[in-house]
């Protein structure tokens, strides 16, 4: 009876063990996840910036406003306003 009682509480032991383990490897997958999406998110926001600075440039080209266009690229505020003027933020 003593030795089925030993080997009842290492199988407890172990199921425990085994259960921290999977929590731990759950938390993991679900970091692993978060920073995934974390990192797709700002990919997809940075194409998305990449992508409305091209459409300014080429307006501003177009529309011949070089002045402009130097001052935007030292100065984020300004270029800002510009995206508002030309209605690139709204898209």
């Amino acid at each position: 009876m003593a030795k089925q009682s030993e080997a009842m509480q290492e199988a407890v032991v172990t199921l425990r063990e085994l259960t921290e383990e999977e929590k731990i490897k759950l938390q993991c997958e679900a970091r692993i996840m978060y920073q995934g999406d974390i990192h797709s998110a700002f990919l997809t926001g940075e194409a998305k910036a990449t992508k409305n600075i091209s459409k300014l440039i080429q307006l501003l080209l177009r529309d011949n406003r070089l002045d402009d266009l130097r001052k935007a690229t030292h100065d984020l505020e300004f270029q800002n306003s510009l995206m508002t003027e030309y209605g690139i933020l709204q898209e």
